[in-house]
């Protein structure tokens, strides 16, 4: 009697350590692809990374593929932010290896699938945070956040179907921005030349 106790006691604590981590990954997931510069930007999905590695474990073994994802984009994120600043991060073999690796991870954590879904998405995303500019990052997200809805929606991860329906809308938004930064620089008076 008392070992069914702590059973219940564990899965009343994963439940609720899976809901924090939903929560608190939903409300980052908005702001990603806000942001004006790219390291602020990958600096947030880092976060938002870690969060939805442990959302999903405490998920259990139907999301097994979307943690392991998420644990080696926290990995491309950190190697990513210091691209350009460090020798060591600035190699294209990085770029190679993560798309090699998001390949390949469906054979290793197959369970049906939609395992391919957040191997796609992985893919796509690292092409797109590997891109300086965050216009880019922006529209590719549109397909990885479109991928990622129907995984959660798959896998029945309301916290990942609602973040990724918010990040999506947050790249919409973050594209509107970036015309209206865009027309009203073209629009700017030029000033007379004085010569």
């Amino acid at each position: 009697m008392i070992a069914f106790g702590v059973i219940a006691v564990q899965t009343d604590a994963v439940s609720v350590l899976y809901i924090v981590t939903g929560v608190l990954a939903t409300v980052v997931s908005f702001f990603i692809l806000l942001s004006r510069k790219r390291s602020r930007m990958i600096g947030i999905k880092l976060a938002d990374d870690v969060l939805w590695s442990a959302n999903y474990l405490f998920k259990g073994a139907v999301a097994f593929t979307g943690c392991a994802q998420n644990a080696i984009a926290i990995i491309r994120e950190l190697i990513f932010y210091f691209r350009g600043k460090k020798k060591w991060a600035s190699s294209p073999v990085w770029l190679w290896a993560f798309l090699l690796f998001f390949a390949t991870m469906p054979l290793y954590t197959w369970a049906g699938w939609h395992s391919l879904l957040p191997a796609a998405a992985s893919i796509l995303s690292t092409l797109g945070f590997y891109f300086k500019n965050p216009h880019h990052t922006r529209i590719i997200n549109l397909f990885v956040q479109s991928m990622m809805i129907a995984y959660a929606a798959i896998v029945t991860n309301r916290f990942a179907l609602v973040s990724s329906a918010v990040t999506l809308l947050s790249a919409v938004i973050g594209l509107i921005v970036d015309y209206r930064v865009k027309k009203r620089i073209q629009n700017k008076p030029q000033p007379l030349d004085a010569g």
